[in-house]
């Protein structure tokens, strides 16, 4: 490492008081960003030169109102389960480079890991405050929510009955950046005031900087939704959640649907991209 690495991260509750206090927007990196930067392909997502360009600009950010997130892991794992410690141990020996790289001392980071705060965690506090506090800033809010096809964030849970409207942007469940010129377009069109929430791997790390740079707030928000899912069950595994994709976890597993559940859903969905 280098002797002035790794640079400053925000815990995940200091990370919560930007969003809640200062209303920033986030962006956030993880093992498959940097991958990607490192133009290593992940699962659901191909290389590109530009998409790499892309994610650099926005870990190079600075500005006040917008927040580059990492893993708190880089600098602490004691808060880990075993399992999440090895792996994360595992992949800054191999890629640990890349974060050096790309990841400047001169910038304070928020924590990637505010929106997956059950899975990996000792803590179930945690996992707890880290629900509850996000809720909290989507309530009496209208939401404009970017996903994957099949991502169906929010569907069949709470987690986002707090918002005072939600209207959905669906892009593709892989491969999406090839369509973020598409899906920025269609995301400009909405209400300039309204909260956008984003939930596409890497195409939405680098979206919710063009949307902040267009002047709406955007939280990069990920896995946040299966998260609390495999909370309220209490998980100990990465399952699957019917009617969701969920790509840690074989992908897609489709279970009968509430119709009333499905018809709001499908009433929500104001635009797809493919």
């Amino acid at each position: 490492m280098k002797k002035d690495w790794p640079p400053r991260i925000l815990t995940s509750s200091e990370t919560l008081d930007r969003l809640e206090n200062d209303n920033v927007s986030m962006g956030r990196f993880g093992d498959g960003e940097v991958s990607l930067m490192a133009l290593v392909p992940i699962g659901f997502q191909k290389v590109s030169l530009k998409l790499k360009r892309d994610l650099i600009e926005v870990a190079k950010c600075n500005d006040s109102d917008f927040l580059s997130c990492i893993p708190i892991f880089i600098n602490n794992k004691n808060s880990l389960k075993e399992a999440s410690r090895k792996w994360w141990t595992s992949n800054l020996r191999l890629m640990g480079v890349f974060w050096r790289r790309y990841f400047s001392t001169g910038i304070t980071y928020g924590d990637t890991e505010v929106t997956r705060p059950w899975m990996s965690f000792l803590d179930e506090e945690h996992a707890s405050e880290c629900f509850s506090r996000m809720r909290n800033i989507f309530s009496g809010k209208d939401i404009v929510l970017i996903e994957g096809e099949k991502s169906r964030l929010g569907v069949g849970n709470d987690f986002l009955s707090k918002a005072k409207s939600v209207r959905r942007i669906l892009g593709p469940a892989k491969n999406a950046y090839s369509k973020i010129d598409e899906i920025y377009d269609a995301a400009i069109c909405e209400d300039k005031n309204a909260l956008y929430l984003l939930a596409l791997g890497p195409t939405a790390t680098v979206l919710s900087y063009r949307l902040y740079k267009s002047g709406r707030r955007a939280l990069d928000i990920g896995h946040m939704d299966i998260e609390y899912e495999w909370f309220k069950i209490r998980a100990t595994d990465k399952v699957p959640v019917k009617n969701k994709y969920v790509n840690e976890a074989g992908g897609y597993k489709v279970l009968e649907e509430d119709a009333s559940l499905e018809k709001k859903y499908l009433d929500e969905i104001v635009r797809i991209i493919k």
